[in-house]
């Protein structure tokens, strides 16, 4: 799983980006096979004003399913990474548990339709 990680705003040092790192590992490390692409993106909505200012977006890239972006706000910018990872791993299983249950049904719906 290819990881990127980028700041708009805010400045990322290696401590920041081990933890993201390391929250991403931890949040979606079991979903790594199905996972192609996972982007990271903080940012400094407010600048120096402060406030429930930074952001980040994580978007999901996969062959399994359609891309997943999620985007979570707080004060601080390690909780926000932490929420943001939170939300991604049950988005990401939601999606996989839902193209497990389509590929059960051999391709079609509760009507018959097909997907």
């Amino acid at each position: 799983m290819k990881v990127e990680i980028r700041g708009r705003g805010i400045q990322i040092d290696d401590a920041l980006r081990e933890h993201a790192r390391r929250r991403i590992d931890f949040a979606l490390g079991r979903f790594e096979s199905r996972i192609r692409w996972v982007g990271l993106q903080l940012e400094d909505m407010n600048g120096p004003r402060g406030g429930v200012d930074k952001r980040c977006v994580i978007e999901v890239e996969s062959d399994a399913f359609e891309r997943r972006i999620v985007d979570a706000r707080d004060a601080d910018v390690s909780a926000v990474v932490n929420a943001a990872c939170s939300i991604m791993a049950r988005s990401v299983a939601r999606a996989l548990e839902l193209e497990r249950s389509r590929s059960d049904m051999g391709g079609r719906g509760n009507d018959g339709s097909t997907y």
